[in-house]
């Protein structure tokens, strides 16, 4: 059996999968596996990979498109190694991937998931931008989970190396939700599992147009799904979420997307757990940069005021 296997969903991707597939060939370490999971590709894709002659990647094809969190999950289910590393079809490996990744698991039976670091190049009006996400050396316990709350740790999907039966001990990923399902993912792990995070830059970024993560239709379902599945989000990380929330609204009115901006306006007044008003969210300075939400919930308690409770269907966001 393979120590370690690559799970890389593809869809209608032709154009950028054989690059990602040939970082994976070119990998130091080469006791590992490759599942590219098709996804319903209809543009050649699934030709491209059977082209592709190494007996260490394996083709799954899924009947119909069904989401890039369903491809991964089924090539997880489908993984014979240890250890489970993510690729997204934009992104790269760069050479020693595999390599640091088995060493750290190697090296450290009780680990369960790591994060690495990587460069992220996007795309800015007509010209690409690279930085480093170099993410914190070390971390794990409670300060791992308090810095994914607080946008301290980058945890993309490529970053995330975890051991397979880590990943059916929480469940692999929800399909429910629509975007952050990484987040989610990892905040299930850093629950009873060890967890911990490298600076070490293990993979490079290329971050597309219509990637989900730049989807602002989907970002405020999907907080307020994180906020109902981790309550601590609200209650201990406010600040860090009110910036967020903030920053998501300026967005789309700077832009003039009226319609999402009404749409989840909406959203956001029905979800009651939420201690600021919009209005107030948007003209005061100082709500995202305090953790009021805790201290304004404890003053209700004391002075007799009901406490607002949830009353709001989290069902994902419907992409329109």
């Amino acid at each position: 059996m393979p120590a370690v296997t690559i799970v890389l969903p593809v869809f209608n991707r032709v154009q950028v999968v054989a690059r990602a597939v040939d970082s994976v060939l070119d990998q130091s370490f080469e006791d590992f596996e490759l599942i590219v999971v098709d996804d319903g590709s209809t543009d050649g894709t699934v030709e491209l990979v059977a082209g592709f002659l190494d007996p260490r990647i394996r083709l799954i094809s899924m009947p119909q498109n069904r989401g890039a969190c369903a491809a991964r999950n089924r090539g997880i289910e489908a993984a014979r190694g240890e250890v489970v590393c993510l690729l997204d079809s934009d992104d790269v490996y760069r050479p020693d991937k595999l390599a640091v990744v088995w060493d750290h698991f190697a090296r450290s039976p009780e680990l369960d998931l790591l994060v690495d670091s990587f460069m992220c190049h996007k795309a800015v009006a007509s010209k690409r931008r690279t930085k480093a996400k170099r993410n914190p050396p070390d971390l794990t316990g409670a300060a791992f989970r308090a810095a994914l709350f607080e946008r301290r740790i980058a945890k993309a999907t490529t970053a995330l190396s975890i051991r397979r039966r880590a990943l059916f001990d929480v469940g692999l990923f929800d399909e429910k939700l629509r975007r952050r399902q990484d987040l989610d993912l990892v905040l299930r792990l850093a629950r009873e599992h060890v967890c911990r995070s490298t600076d070490r830059i293990l993979w490079e970024k290329h971050e597309s147009a219509d990637a989900i993560s730049r989807d602002h239709g989907l970002f405020l379902q999907a907080s307020i799904d994180i906020c109902v599945r981790h309550p601590e989000y609200l209650r201990d990380h406010g600040a860090t979420l009110y910036r967020d929330l903030r920053s998501h609204f300026a967005w789309l009115a700077k832009r003039g997307h009226w319609r999402s901006f009404a749409r989840d306006a909406q959203r956001y007044a029905r979800f009651a757990p939420f201690d600021y008003s919009l209005a107030r969210l948007l003209v005061d300075s100082r709500v995202s940069r305090s953790s009021a939400p805790a201290r304004i919930q404890r003053s209700r308690a004391e002075s007799g005021s009901p406490s607002r409770t949830a009353d709001v269907s989290c069902a994902p966001a419907r992409v329109e």
